[in-house]
């Protein structure tokens, strides 16, 4: 009896020696209850704390877990930038139920951010479809607000002209405040001690399919305070200014913005320099153009937002934008036209002149349901209203007799509704659902009066979208599978149109180590006309071509293969790729005959082929924000198929971009070598950048100057490519921008911190029905 007593007793003893639990949890900031991302979790055996016995990282949502842990006594240390290091004593038992052990841990944000500690370049942690960046002291000292931060990114860069983010490599950008849309303002209402981290979706999720890339700046819970701000930049040697006011208000659980912008060009000096020749006929045609021209354009954005905050259960926003545009252009300019070997020498008078006016109201709610589980919805209403003065007239240079003329008047009228619902559900602490629908309606109807007698145009469009998107990480594995489906509707007098799309997307990745990582990319969309595609309405070119819609025109695909390696460290921020894209019945324009006028419209043609590679990459070469060198260079294929034949072109796109901060100065250069892209019929030169712009911070101030266009004038030529009925080229300069000198200034000032108001759903028509 004793032996067997003891035998008891000693497999007790071992099963609790040898049990194994599991200890998992959440990190979150004390004051604000936020999550905190990227924290360092260290459990140490009492027996011996100066080893690490088991550690781990908190995911994107602040959640951490340690597994295969025997029971016994720990201490464990929680870290992050920015937080006082948290440890605590802590014993491992097993619960009495399974062997999951729960402990959550409030950090509490300290004093002097990072102590004795001083990170030399910023975190970044690749997820599945995006990268998580936090930033150090140095970048936090060196900004005045959360949009200086985000200069610091690798592969960002702002354009000095406009002031506007934008990516090495181009292509759309949206920028996300809390999953709200930003504006310039709000992003300088921000404070930058404020940002707890930036998400960068090079690969965007399934509710933003057709943005390239998107940015999330994820803020701390804010108090109630005011902001107000201005911001003016002007040249000097033309007509040019980008001016800004805002004001922001917070009360409780109510805030109100208040956001005008104001964009003003008014350049003297284009240079025009155009030339078609064609056959009409069996006759040779030449229409020759060549002068200067004064156009520009004034652009008054006005904004209007309440919201209602509820952070932890619900959000009301509404918000209202009366935007107006103008754009004039007016030109007399020498010319050409030759018709077999008779010959005008002419004058050519063009004036033109557009009014757009673009109501919109924005409603916005967002509801959390449970812990896992939350739902947005969005309604966007719009209406534009435009009017146009088109007037051509050439007049024989000797003997001053008019021999063509077209005066056209265009009134446009549109609105749209844009509804939208998305869910979210949170399945584990490394997984994660998301659905949606989206629904897009616009009704235009349009007005035109030209040399081809009147005419109407009217138009349904209606758009349906919904999917499906899962995303997570199993070990060293990421993953993003998603599914979704497009319906397009388009009624016009002409045609109808009605298709169901297929556009599945998987994103799959594996990370090395902490800052190195692989990532495989599946991804399709389609491709579908627009509006101004599908009308029939004929608009002149010149006076024997004319520009039409093709109400028949179908949607195509888009399917893209890539392979994506990133690295980085303090020194070098690294991203390497290759691609294949592949896009069937793709829409190109065009030249046909009809009649005695060759007409400019679209057409689906076989496929469209594009391949290449990709370097982009941020360098330190001292290792901290002193000095940071960019550059994007991108070796890119193009194979464009049509009935004419096979085109193709080569192009090295690139960028490079230097920045140099030193106490409260900033020195930014930018420069581009100029290169060809093909896009169906024509191939166009990208700008030929080459900018230096300088900053000094003084207290709330920000002083601006800066030289554009450095030597050369902005340059711009398009021209046709292979056996095109019309061979074209257009040269145009813009001499007004040669060394064109900048200066500005900005002030901001912030009493208390205003609460975000956290949007998921941002939708807006911006499409105003032109021609």
């Amino acid at each position: 009896m004793k032996r067997i007593l003891l035998l008891h007793l000693y497999l007790i003893i071992a099963s609790v020696s040898f049990a194994q639990v599991t200890l998992c949890g959440k990190v979150s900031d004390k004051e604000t209850e936020t999550d905190i991302p990227f924290a360092n979790v260290v459990l140490y055996q009492m027996s011996d704390t100066t080893k690490m016995f088991a550690g781990t990282m908190t995911d994107q949502q602040g959640q951490y877990n340690l597994e295969n842990l025997p029971v016994g006594q720990y201490k464990i240390t929680v870290s992050n930038v920015g937080y006082e290091v948290h440890q605590q004593h802590l014993r491992i038992a097993m619960p009495s139920a399974g062997n999951v052990l729960v402990k959550n841990i409030e950090l509490v944000n300290s004093n002097i951010e990072l102590g004795e500690v001083v990170v030399k370049s910023n975190l970044t942690r690749q997820k599945t479809d995006h990268n998580v960046i936090l930033f150090n002291k140095e970048q936090r000292a060196n900004a005045s607000y959360a949009k200086d931060l985000l200069r610091n990114i690798p592969n960002m860069r702002e354009d000095p002209m406009s002031g506007k983010l934008s990516t090495m490599q181009g292509g759309g950008l949206l920028v996300l405040v809390n999953g709200m849309k930003a504006t310039d303002a709000l992003l300088k209402m921000i404070p930058p001690e404020k940002v707890l981290r930036v998400e960068y979706y090079d690969i965007p999720p399934a509710r933003y399919a057709y943005v390239g890339t998107v940015i999330n700046v994820i803020t701390k819970t804010l108090d109630n305070g005011y902001s107000f701000g201005t911001q003016t930049l002007t040249a000097f040697t033309t007509g040019f200014n980008n001016s800004s006011a805002y004001y922001s208000a917070t009360l409780g659980k109510h805030r109100f913005d208040l956001e005008y912008y104001l964009n003003y060009r008014d350049y003297k000096d284009r240079q025009e320099n155009a030339q078609y020749d064609y056959t009409l006929n069996g006759i040779e045609h030449q229409d020759y153009t060549q002068g200067k021209d004064a156009f520009g354009y004034t652009t008054h954005s006005l904004s209007l937002k309440y919201a209602l905050v509820d952070a932890e259960k619900q959000i009301f926003q509404a918000t209202f934008t009366p935007d107006y545009s103008k754009f004039f252009s007016k030109a007399v300019y020498e010319g050409i036209y030759k018709k077999d070997n008779y010959v005008n020498s002419l004058f050519k008078d063009w004036d033109k002149n557009d009014k757009t006016i673009h109501p919109a109201l924005d409603l916005y709610y967002w509801r959390k349901i449970s812990d896992k589980d939350e739902l947005t919805l969005n309604i966007n209403l719009n209406h534009f209203q435009t009017k146009g003065d088109d007037k051509r007239k050439e007049i024989e240079k000797y003997t001053e007799s008019k021999m063509y003329e077209d005066l056209m008047t265009l009134k446009n009228r549109k609105q749209s509704v844009i509804g939208e619902a998305a869910y979210s559900r949170t399945l584990s602490l490394t997984s994660k659902l998301n659905a949606g629908y989206k629904i897009e309606y616009s009704h235009l109807l349009s007005d035109i009066d030209n040399l081809f007698g009147s005419s109407k145009y009217n138009s349904d469009y209606l758009k349906q979208y919904a999917y499906g998107e899962i995303t997570g990480t199993k070990a060293k594995w990421m993953y993003r599978l998603s599914l979704g489906f497009t319906h397009i509707y388009s009624n016009c007098l002409e045609n109808k149109y009605n298709r169901l799309l297929f556009t599945p997307k998987m994103v799959v990745g594996y990370s090395f180590s902490d800052n190195n990582s692989l990532r495989f990319v599946i991804n399709s969309s389609p491709v579908m006309p627009g509006i101004d595609m599908l009308s029939n309405n004929a608009i002149s070119i010149t006076r024997d071509i004319v520009k039409k819609g093709n109400p028949n025109l179908t949607n195509g695909s888009m399917t893209q293969v890539m392979m994506m390696d990133s690295y980085n460290n303090k020194w070098i921020n690294l991203l390497l790729g290759g691609f294949y894209q592949y896009e069937h019945n793709p829409i190109n324009e065009y030249f046909r005959v009809e009649g005695d006028k060759l007409i400019l419209t679209y057409r689906n043609t076989s496929r469209n082929q594009y391949y290449g590679t990709f370097l982009q990459s941020q360098i330190k070469p001292l290792g901290n924000e002193l000095l940071q060198i960019g550059l994007f260079v991108q070796p890119l294929w193009q194979k464009v198929t049509t009935p004419e034949g096979v085109h193709t072109n080569f192009s090295l796109e690139n960028r490079f971009s230097m920045s140099l901060i030193y106490k409260n100065f900033i020195l930014n250069y930018q420069y581009v070598i100029p290169y060809y892209s093909v896009s169906g019929l024509f191939r166009s030169l990208s700008e030929n950048n080459n900018d230096l712009s300088i900053t000094y911070k003084l207290k709330n101030w920000q002083f601006n100057m800066g030289l554009l266009f450095i030597g050369k004038d902005a340059h711009y030529r398009t021209e046709t490519t292979g056996e095109s009925a019309v061979r074209y080229f257009d040269d145009r300069i813009i001499r007004d921008n040669k060394s064109m000198f900048i200066i500005g200034f900005s002030y901001n000032f912030q009493s208390g911190k205003q609460k975000e108001v956290s949007r998921k759903l941002n939708n807006r028509d911006n499409i105003a029905p032109t021609f």
